[in-house]
């Protein structure tokens, strides 16, 4: 089976600027690629923020422009890496 018709694993990164997805084939090739940005807040001097809500926007939208280039039926797994040291509550709806 070769790269064009196998199974893809996405990576699915969320970084400071922006999440992207790529789907990459068994051969360790950059298939397909979704992007979209992310905002940054600052509140004040040295302090940066971002929205929980943004994130899941985000992650979506890259997904789907993903899935745009290939057939999602071909996923055969996802892996998410995020910015490290990050925190966000969320209540017991889910809710940030």
């Amino acid at each position: 089976m070769g790269s064009s018709d196998g199974p893809l694993v996405v990576g699915l990164d969320s970084s400071t600027q922006s999440c992207k997805a790529i789907a990459w084939s068994r051969d360790g090739r950059a298939v397909a690629e979704g992007r979209a940005p992310l905002d940054l807040m600052k509140p004040r001097p040295d302090y940066v923020e971002q929205e929980v809500t943004d994130w899941w926007r985000a992650a979506t939208a890259a997904l789907r422009q993903l899935v745009g280039a290939v057939d999602a039926k071909r996923i055969a797994g996802i892996a998410i890496s995020n910015q490290r040291e990050t925190v966000a509550l969320i209540d017991g709806a889910g809710e940030p």
